[in-house]
């Protein structure tokens, strides 16, 4: 039932993008931009704060899912399907990518640089940019599809939809404080650290399967000294580095030069294939692993 779930709604993500407009987070902000102006608990600057954030609302999901598989398997079925396609949010990836692409084709870098803040930003009420493509997008696709499809896949298949949900709820935190510097004031830098370090041991797994899929995807598997081990092994656990990770790979995997010139679809074209290559590597392999299950 996972599968199809995955399949339907990697189907609707690329074909109905409509759909974003009901991916709105903007009551969980609100709940802790809430629990940010709290003072007078100081436990609430510490890891407990960021639980009480981030579980009670996935454990709830989590509880219906596992009431629904009971009672109403059709039902939960629904349920799984509709939490999936709301955690992909809040943006469409690939039609702000293909938009990005077609701006590009018609020289409008105005709206080139609005669709790159879509992309960038956790937050689908952008503001349109000013000024000219630049080069860091390119690159910034490759961990930007973890963090919007393939971790929140993994997490689906772990644990359901409570797993995607966390997932998706630990990433809009995540940028919503990285990107608010009145709130940053707010919170102590131990806070914004702890926060930091969730999100990163949510990410480590799926990011690591992610570089592997492009190194798959790609034209890496030629390099016969290419270091696979690397990608594991990596001593680095944070989000920063994780990002890094992501792009090096992904950007060797597409052949990407270097410097990545700004402003050239083609190479938004090569990117997009590597993405697409490894989201089809991931669904063959859960494809495979739930056949094995049935045998």
């Amino acid at each position: 039932m996972a599968l199809i779930s995955l399949v339907f709604c990697l189907f609707v993500e690329r074909f109905l993008s409509s759909f974003f407009i009901f991916r709105q987070y903007n009551w969980f902000l609100s709940y802790a931009e809430f629990v940010s102006r709290i003072k007078n608990f100081p436990i609430l600057q510490t890891h407990a704060g960021i639980a009480l954030l981030l579980i009670p609302i996935p454990l709830l999901t989590g509880l219906v899912d596992i009431i629904l598989q009971q009672y109403l398997l059709s039902l939960e079925f629904l349920f799984s399907t509709v939490v999936l396609l709301y955690c992909f949010g809040p943006v469409t990836f690939y039609d702000k990518v293909r938009a990005l692409h077609d701006a590009l084709e018609k020289g409008d870098d105005d709206s080139a640089k609005w669709c790159e803040n879509s992309i960038q930003n956790h937050t689908v009420d952008n503001h349109a940019g000013t000024g000219t493509a630049n080069s860091h997008i390119l690159p910034d696709l490759f961990s930007i599809a973890n963090e919007r499809l393939l971790a929140v896949i993994f997490w689906f298949v772990i644990l359901g939809p409570m797993g995607a949900l966390l997932f998706r709820l630990s990433s809009q935190l995540h940028g919503f404080f990285s990107l608010k510097l009145d709130l940053q004031n707010r919170v102590s830098d131990q806070f914004l650290s702890d926060l930091d370090l969730w999100h990163s041991i949510l990410n480590w797994i799926p990011s690591r399967l992610t570089a592997m899929g492009y190194v798959f995807s790609g034209k890496l598997m030629r390099k016969s000294n290419f270091p696979i081990k690397s990608i594991v092994f990596t001593g680095n656990l944070r989000f920063k580095q994780t990002q890094i990770l992501l792009q090096e790979i992904g950007s060797q995997a597409a052949a990407l030069p270097t410097p990545c010139p700004p402003g050239d679809s083609a190479l938004i074209n090569a990117s997009l294939l590597i993405i697409r290559r490894n989201i089809e590597l991931w669904l063959a392999s859960i494809a495979i692993v739930t056949l094995i299950g049935w045998i």
